[in-house]
């Protein structure tokens, strides 16, 4: 079906066998609605878009991943000032779109939708899972150092940033999971929750944990940062106050001087004229 935009198309009806599909070209799907009709069941629409970008294929993602792992990994023997934010992001957000767009979307579809895909796309899902654990096992060592050692400040907000976004990201999950649809359709079809997040392996068993240690540690090393900036400006003021004080002394001294110098004068001043006068009467 096609149609130009401005052009009238009929309304049109045809019988589909049972696995069969449609495709609209052109600009069709701009201007018009369409929607599949199945026995009694409700109406509903299915609109299938394809934008292919870096992320959006499998070798796409595959290659992203192998760029992120060859970088200069972190690790526990690394110095903890050697952590750089831009490390933190590229790893945490690549696990993060692991998860999110292509794991779970994967396996919540169901086991039966695992089964029938098992020849192609679930291996190329458990690639996908293992770059996921190396990246999340990245992420998990930079948190545990950071809440525990002096990694640079912009590092340690990074991995703050991070781990909400994550947590957010899952909560949203959950909600999605916890639907009563679900209960309304075979289990065979009901969503699996993988990854996994809750063995001592991944990223997440502890998650909430070491999101605490790393906004604590950070809490403090603020309050320290703020408490030092305190400190110098009172410092600063003092020294300011010491100053102006001895200005003000100095200039009283310099003024007290002055008058006892024109005293002194004055006075001198007055014994030579009595001395004169005596010697004129003389």
């Amino acid at each position: 079906m096609c149609c130009d935009a401005g052009d009238l198309a009929p309304p049109l009806r045809t019988k589909l066998s049972d696995g069969e599909c449609y495709f609209m070209l052109g600009n069709f799907n701009h201007h018009h609605q369409h929607a599949v009709i199945a026995g009694t069941s409700a109406r509903y629409a299915s609109t299938h878009r394809v934008a292919l970008t870096q992320d959006a294929t499998f070798d796409g993602i595959m290659e992203r991943c192998a760029e992120v792992l060859c970088g200069k990994r972190f690790t526990r023997s690394a110095s903890p000032e050697s952590l750089e934010a831009a490390r933190a992001r590229a790893v945490g957000e690549l696990a993060a779109r692991l998860e999110f767009d292509w794991i779970r979307q994967f396996y919540c579809q169901g086991a039966v939708h695992a089964a029938q895909h098992s020849t192609w796309w679930a291996p190329r899902i458990d690639q996908l899972t293992e770059k996921w654990t190396e990246l999340d096992t990245e992420l998990r060592t930079m948190a545990e150092v950071a809440s525990q050692q002096q990694v640079p400040l912009k590092a340690l907000r990074m991995l703050i940033y991070l781990f909400e976004s994550r947590l957010k990201g899952r909560e949203e999950w959950e909600a999605r999971l916890r639907d009563p649809t679900y209960k309304r359709i075979p289990a065979a079809y009901r969503p699996i929750r993988r990854p996994d997040c809750s063995t001592e392996g991944a990223f997440t068993a502890g998650m909430d944990g070491l999101l605490a240690a790393l906004q604590a540690r950070l809490a403090v090393r603020t309050n320290s940062k703020a408490a030092k900036v305190a400190k110098d400006t009172n410092v600063t003021k003092a020294a300011k106050a010491t100053k102006a004080t001895d200005i003000t002394n100095s200039a009283k001294a310099a003024k007290g001087a002055k008058v006892a110098h024109a005293t002194t004068a004055a006075k001198a001043s007055r014994v030579g004229k009595a001395m004169k006068a005596r010697a004129n009467r003389s």
